[in-house]
């Protein structure tokens, strides 16, 4: 099946300036990699932006502000420091960002961890690469819809943008939803995966004027595996070379993910009356929910834009057992915890 083409891509791109002065974003993990990426190409699609861009290093993030401004000199950057493994910090740049803005436009969640390592607990229970891949992730969403839900109330564009692994996980160990006693690297994907893509789900049920995009970015030039043990990165280096047919780079990347996050081809639900809140629907129409119901508000995308479907049978099972319930009540009863043990 083919995917977008990166002109129609571009040209979708470029008509959000039509959506004039003033959109705010939010960027969870965007001071480097692949969240870097689409941080710029929005930058430099939009019209006098607000960015929020969280993430660790205060270095990477001077770069980036300057590098935006270069880019687009009326866009404002500004960045927001924070340890995002953990709940407590997700809530407080939430608490922050929710003080000075009364809407948000687009949030985008790309944090990523690259490990070898077995479970590593945060204090607050939770296996810190978890927390990065899908706590976090969903905490960030359930905080800031209010503002989502405020830009799609005023018939503005409102979407939610998370990059990891759209449709492609396994089965998970239903039985120990936060890998507590079974944890491993490939149950660790599975579960972040699957359960991303159902949460997402449950979000748009509620929400229904914001479009919830989950996707699979595919192999991508990025410096994530700096942080893996020596042999492992001289084992990246080596195979660059051979994964170069299937490789995006970074500039492509950005600009395909801006248009995932962006165009009417892959809608909210219950799209206002105003239909410009976001870019045009292109010639191959509205795109399939993770559902597989067209424009359902919840998709799951390959990294050119198409539908990603490899676990469907799987996600319908588990929305016909019960198990996607139990996803929502379990993610909520962590959050309730991890606010409990804080406040105690």
């Amino acid at each position: 099946m083919k995917g977008v083409s990166l002109d129609t891509v571009r040209t979708s791109n470029a008509t959000l300036k039509n959506l004039g002065p003033g959109l705010v974003a939010v960027f969870v993990g965007g001071t480097s990699g692949i969240g870097e990426s689409i941080l710029k190409a929005f930058v430099g699609a939009t019209a006098a932006s607000k960015v929020y861009v969280v993430g660790r290093s205060q270095d990477a993030a001077n770069r980036i502000i300057k590098e935006c401004r270069q880019v687009n000199e009326t866009s404002e950057v500004e960045f927001l420091q924070a340890d995002v493994s953990e709940i407590a910090n997700v809530d407080r740049v939430c608490s922050d960002i929710i003080q000075r803005e009364k809407r948000l436009n687009l949030l985008v969640l790309t944090t990523g961890i690259l490990t070898v390592d077995g479970r590593n607990e945060s204090p607050e229970g939770l296996d810190r690469k978890m927390a990065v891949h899908y706590y976090s992730r969903m905490r960030f969403i359930s905080n800031l819809l209010p503002l989502l839900t405020s830009s799609a109330s005023s018939s503005q564009l409102s979407r939610v943008m998370t990059v990891l692994g759209a449709g492609i996980g396994n089965r998970m160990v239903e039985s120990d939803l936060d890998l507590k006693s079974n944890f491993s690297l490939s149950n660790c994907g599975a579960h972040c995966g699957v359960m991303t893509d159902l949460m997402l789900e449950r979000f748009d049920a509620t929400w229904k004027g914001t479009a919830f995009v989950h996707t699979a970015p595919g192999v991508v030039k990025t410096n994530l595996g700096s942080g893996l043990p020596t042999y492992l990165r001289a084992a990246f280096k080596v195979a660059g070379p051979l994964l170069a047919p299937w490789t995006v780079g970074l500039q492509e990347t950005g600009e395909r993910h801006l248009f995932m996050a962006t165009s009417n081809r892959y809608p909210p639900s219950e799209l206002p009356n105003d239909s410009s809140c976001g870019a045009p629907t292109e010639k191959n129409g509205v795109a399939e929910g993770s559902d597989g119901v067209r424009g359902s508000g919840a998709y799951l995308l390959n990294w050119d834009g198409q539908i990603q479907k490899q676990n469907r049978d799987l996600l319908e099972e588990y929305r016909r057992t019960g198990m996607a319930e139990r996803i929502w009540k379990h993610t909520m009863a962590v959050f309730d915890s991890c606010s409990k043990d804080r406040n105690s």
